[in-house]
């Protein structure tokens, strides 16, 4: 009976209470039962225990520094895209729809990342930097800064041992079935890339390439076929080392030059103009042209405000020859022939004769190479001549002739009075502006129907669109390509 008393003594001396609190071994409770030592207790009901308020399925318990524990949603791992959904093969089968990425488990509530990095799987259930990069205003690929010049910025350091084809960037086009497109203007063409200027400010382009041009055969840009065969480049660097605007070549072959037997095919460049097909000029040489066949073909008449010049190969020398020149459009032809018994009789030909204008007698001239008593024309017409000698003589010396006559279509095409107008030549000069000065500007030059003009273009012939005009052209644009 003592033993039980001293029992239950020493437990009511280990409790102590402060107010609505209960302390085991501690005089100070904090806590609505507050014990200072282990507690022990042989089993615990697991539907009875609760350690902190708000507990919930998949929570976890979460310490702070002083050993307090509470209740916490754990943070989700991130979820795997969804896999794109293949479009119909070439055959009809459906394409493999990607499965659903897997949750990832439970994390800790952050990924391994830099600010403005847009996010990429590094393994099944990780994540971290792409190549990509977006500030809110611009993107860039490559590891570069978001430019505030351009909205995308592509970068990449291409390394030789790849081989050549490399570029920065690609686009492919193809299609399911031949689908043409309507025409040359911006919503008329189907094409792989493409740009599009809304605005047409001074020294503003739809699309531009740039190129340092360090070393030879190498542009700003380039167009081809895709063997290579037909191809065209602007700011191009040649072999030798020279810069031009445009250079164009339709082909490459071996051999040693024109030859009918080989073959030929391909234009190296064409131009087609309202007023003007194309103009050359430079600082030396105007233009160069060469071929097998012929160096140039020009349909319509040739107008040239200098003097003809002709090479000519004289043994290992080159002599300067003129062309002889006319107020009129005409024909000439010149031979020898010989009086038998004083008379004779020379026929032009029918090639030269069909040159010559109906209704024109052609004039000729003769003169006898030896002693005779003089000669006369006895007829002439535009199929030949006739010649005797003066009074009845009976020579038998050689003769030589010369006929000019008037050229079929000499009234044809009348002379265009306008190019030797004292300011036509200056016009034209300023028509062939130099670009590259932007301190003036070139000559505009058009036609109104009767003569060329060096005034203001008309509007008509540039019509500017109002933003109005041109906004619902925009608009009707993007819903038309938002349709498809």
């Amino acid at each position: 009976m003592k033993k039980l008393f001293f029992a239950i003594f020493s437990c009511f001396c280990a409790l102590s209470f402060a107010q609505d609190r209960v302390g085991i071994n501690t005089p100070t409770p904090t806590e609505t039962l507050d014990v200072n030592g282990n507690a022990k207790a042989d089993s615990v009901k697991a539907n009875a225990l609760r350690m902190a308020n708000g507990a919930g399925a998949g929570k976890v318990m979460v310490s702070d520094a002083t050993g307090n524990a509470t209740w916490q949603t754990g943070p989700v791992g991130p979820t795997g895209a969804t896999g794109l959904t293949g479009a119909a093969g070439p055959t009809g089968a459906t394409g493999l729809t990607g499965a659903a990425g897997a949750t990832g488990p439970t994390g800790p509530g952050t990924l391994a990342g830099t600010t403005n990095y847009v996010i990429k799987f590094t393994s099944a259930t990780g994540g971290g930097n792409s190549l990509i990069q977006d500030d809110g205003t611009s993107i860039s690929m490559g590891l570069i800064t978001p430019s505030t010049l351009y909205q995308t910025y592509a970068y990449r350091e291409q390394l030789t041992v790849n081989g050549d084809g490399q570029c920065t960037s690609f686009s492919y086009r193809t299609r399911n079935s031949q689908n043409d497109g309507t025409g040359y203007s911006q919503i008329q063409t189907n094409r792989a890339d493409g740009g599009f200027n809304f605005w047409g400010d001074l020294y503003t382009f739809g699309d531009a390439s740039y190129n340092y041009n360090d070393y030879s055969r190498c542009g700003g840009s380039l167009g081809a076929d895709v063997n290579g065969l037909a191809w065209g480049s602007m700011g191009y660097r040649s072999s030798g080392f020279l810069n031009y605007g445009v250079y164009g070549s339709s082909a490459y072959a071996n051999g040693g030059g024109y030859s009918e037997s080989d073959g030929e095919a391909g234009i190296g460049s064409g131009f087609f103009g309202g007023v003007v097909g194309s103009w050359a000029k430079s600082n030396i040489i105007g233009s160069m042209s060469s071929g097998e066949m012929m160096s140039e073909y020009n349909v319509g008449d040739s107008y040239t405000a200098g003097r003809n010049i002709e090479v000519v190969k004289v043994g290992n020398t080159r002599k300067a020859t003129f062309a002889s020149t006319s107020l009129e459009s005409q024909v000439n032809k010149s031979g020898v022939a010989q009086l038998v018994n004083g008379q004779a009789t020379v026929s032009f030909g029918e090639e030269f004769a069909s040159l010559l204008a109906e209704g024109q007698m052609p004039v000729v001239t003769v003169t006898p190479m030896g002693e005779s008593k003089g000669v006369f024309l006895a007829s002439v017409n535009k199929n030949g001549f006739s010649v005797k000698e003066n009074q009845g003589g009976n020579s038998n010396v050689q003769f030589t002739w010369i006929v000019i006559g008037k050229r079929v279509d000499a009234d044809q095409a009348p002379v265009q009075t306008q190019v030797v107008n004292a300011n036509f030549e200056e016009n034209m000069q300023g028509v062939m502006f130099n670009e590259g000065n932007k301190e003036q500007s070139g000559t505009p030059i058009w036609f109104d129907g009767s003569q060329v003009r060096f005034d203001a273009v008309p509007e008509k012939f540039h019509p500017r669109k109002s933003l109005e005009e041109k906004l619902a052209e925009e608009k009707a644009w993007m819903e038309k390509n938002r349709a498809k």
